[in-house]
């Protein structure tokens, strides 16, 4: 089990960039400390206002990692970090694939490449499933929600529903 090094971003919202006010969403109050098949909730949330203090759930911080990648770590919830699980996910799929929750340590399926892909907006490639993308389908989510809507899943290739804005919160 690797553990992250002690270099934090500021916070941040992960912002949809095809679907406007929708950010990145994670409850990790399931998430206690390892597990296999990671736990917790990704999905999305509505937020107008990325400075507002009531979406504790959307924040997030990118933590360097030794190896060049960074791990996304949830403010809310300090023994959570994203998790991306790409296996067989090959190709494009239109609803997307693949899983998307949280884990309780810094491991290869939790590290990530931030990719610029002009006009400010950025892809998140996992490192450990090259060419595999952190995917928001923010469809319906048009007012804030407590559970969150929409669905946060994998693809092969950045196209629109991979591109995100990295706000500071």
């Amino acid at each position: 089990m690797a553990t992250a090094i002690s270099v934090y971003s500021s916070v941040i919202n992960i912002l949809s960039a095809n679907f406007p006010s929708v950010c990145l969403r994670m409850d990790a109050a399931a998430v206690t400390g390892p597990s296999g098949s990671g736990a917790g909730t990704v999905n999305c949330q509505y937020v107008s206002n990325p400075f507002d203090p009531a979406f504790p759930w959307e924040k997030f911080r990118l933590v360097s990692q030794p190896d060049g990648t960074v791990a996304i770590w949830s403010v809310a919830f300090p023994k959570a970090f994203l998790r991306l699980d790409g296996n067989g996910v090959t190709q494009f799929s239109a609803p997307g694939a693949g899983t998307v929750n949280a884990q309780g340590y810094v491991g290869p399926w939790e590290k990530f490449h931030i990719r610029p892909m002009g006009n400010l907006q950025v892809a998140i490639e996992s490192a450990n499933f090259p060419g595999v993308f952190l995917r928001m389908d923010g469809s319906g989510v048009t007012a804030p929600v407590g559970p969150g809507g929409g669905k946060v899943n994998c693809q092969f290739g950045a196209r629109s529903w991979e591109r995100f804005y990295l706000v500071a919160a």
